[in-house]
């Protein structure tokens, strides 16, 4: 097949596929929802998408003899593969999980030495099956808790949550461990009456950012602290959107700033907003969403997607609420999911297939529910030849051109474009083939523009193989 009608097949399917594209909805479709009710009363708010396509779940789930940390792995479709139980004591709850490079997983959360009312951070190590490989507990003379936990690029461990000093006011919590659980450092941040952390990523530059809150005698305000790799405060931060505000966690954005999922309060109206906050690179606030303002709404995770917007989950008085915006905050679908009483999103992911995870919990009269939604992906968020670019901005949806190199500047991609058809009138001509002779051997030839698109194989000059292309199509027709 020559180069044109191979350029001919690309441009008619181009055309088929940005027409069945109206007919996406712009809300995602729900694959499917289960609900895992082993112990009538479980509940769930961390969770991440695995290696193999499934999906790995914590929580806790609660028997007759106290609480245990509860890890979930299921595969692609939500079925359960397997699952485990973990306790220290007789009161242990998981928070956070994520899959380690070596196909296993580590979990945080908190453990309650028997009859104790100060808990303990609880960290565990899994193989790829659940089993556990090690687990550490770090005490403290007040207690402390653990509630985010990321792999760093060593291999070690970064560990976030509160930790009480002496006069019974928290502190933000900030642990380092190597690839064995063992402590390399810890810090301790505090502003006001106390503060706590939530979430904490690793960054770019290898130093780390964490979200929470901190109090004053009053109020509470959303805490942002850097800190660089050995966990020296580089920059802290206070966010006050209205009376009471905390932060859910937060995400390094592809422009070096951060993505914060937040919740406010308003006392005069006894209502909650979900919020979204981004930063620069220093913590300045670049804009601020809210959404459901007044309502019972709150924000609890965030995450960036692959066109550079803004997935969030939460809770809304009807059930979890899963939003998405545009790189600006802009919303461009909101839904919420009602099939399960009084539920929260805790957990959201974007998919390996361009879909998205959310997880949570349900509570119902007596008990509550681990809840795990699997969404398709939108029109929107395809990437059908899997170049990087997606197919609401693709100019050549079929075939990879992640350049997106526009010759002629019509809009198609140069790998999509009916290359020979210089004059735009659908046939193969005269009319070309003056075009191309009315610059015939001129040389210098570079992109973006390629002398005017007339140098087909883009080789610098225009020349035989040039002609030759229109020689092989002369008077077919171009659809």
């Amino acid at each position: 097949m020559n180069l044109l009608a191979k350029a001919k097949i690309n441009c008619a399917a181009l055309f088929l596929v940005i027409f069945a594209s109206f007919s996406f909805s712009a809300e995602p479709a729900v694959e499917w929802t289960k609900t895992f009710i082993d112990h009538g009363n479980d509940w769930s708010i961390g969770a991440t998408q695995t290696n193999d396509g499934g999906y790995a779940i914590v929580g806790e789930v609660y028997g007759t003899s106290g609480c245990n940390v509860y890890l979930i792995k299921t595969d692609s479709s939500g079925n359960t593969q397997w699952t485990k139980t973990f306790s220290e004591n007789d009161y242990n709850y998981g928070y956070s999980v994520k899959q380690t490079s070596d196909g296993g997983y580590i979990i945080v959360g908190e453990a309650y030495p028997d009859d104790s009312d100060d808990s303990d951070v609880y960290l565990i190590k899994t193989d790829g099956l659940g089993n556990a490989q090690w687990t550490k507990v770090f005490s403290q003379d007040n207690g402390a808790s653990g509630y985010c936990v990321n792999q760093t690029i060593d291999g070690g461990y970064i560990i976030t949550g509160e930790v009480y000093n002496d006069s019974e006011d928290s502190c933000l919590y900030l642990v380092r461990t190597n690839s064995t659980g063992n402590i390399l450092w810890t810090k301790t941040f505090s502003q006001g009456y106390g503060s706590c952390g939530y979430h904490v990523e690793q960054t770019s530059d290898g130093g780390y950012i964490v979200t929470g809150e901190v109090y004053s005698d009053e109020d509470c305000n959303i805490y942002l602290v850097k800190t660089n790799s050995s966990g020296d405060a580089q920059w802290t931060k206070t966010f006050g959107i209205g009376d009471y505000s905390w932060g859910g966690c937060v995400k390094q954005a592809s422009d070096g700033g951060y993505i914060m999922a937040a919740t406010d309060v308003t006392y005069e109206t006894f209502g909650n907003s979900a919020c979204l906050i981004k930063t620069d690179s220093l913590g300045n606030a670049q804009w601020t969403k809210t959404f459901g303002e007044n309502g019972l709404y709150s924000g609890e995770c965030v995450e960036q997607i692959d066109d550079e917007g803004y997935i969030l989950t939460g809770e809304s008085a009807d059930g979890i609420y899963l939003l998405k915006t545009d790189r600006f905050g802009n919303t461009q679908w909101a839904e919420v999911f009602n099939d399960a009483s009084d539920a929260c999103g805790y957990c959201v992911e974007q998919t390996s297939d361009q879909g998205y995870m959310v997880a949570g919990s349900t509570s119902g009269i007596s008990d509550s529910d681990i809840y795990l939604i699997k969404l398709a992906a939108t029109q929107a968020d395809i990437d059908t030849d899997g170049d990087g670019v997606l197919d609401d901005i693709d100019n050549c949806i079929l075939t990879p051109n992640p350049d997106q190199s526009d010759m002629d500047a019509d809009g198609t991609g140069d790998a999509c474009d009916c290359l020979a058809d210089l004059s735009n009138d659908d046939l193969i001509n005269i009319n070309d083939l003056a075009l191309l002779a009315s610059r015939w051997l001129e040389t210098d030839c570079i992109a973006p523009d390629y002398c005017g698109a007339r140098d087909f194989n883009k080789s610098g000059t225009i020349d035989s193989d040039d002609l030759i292309l229109i020689a092989d199509n002369w008077l077919e027709a171009v659809e």
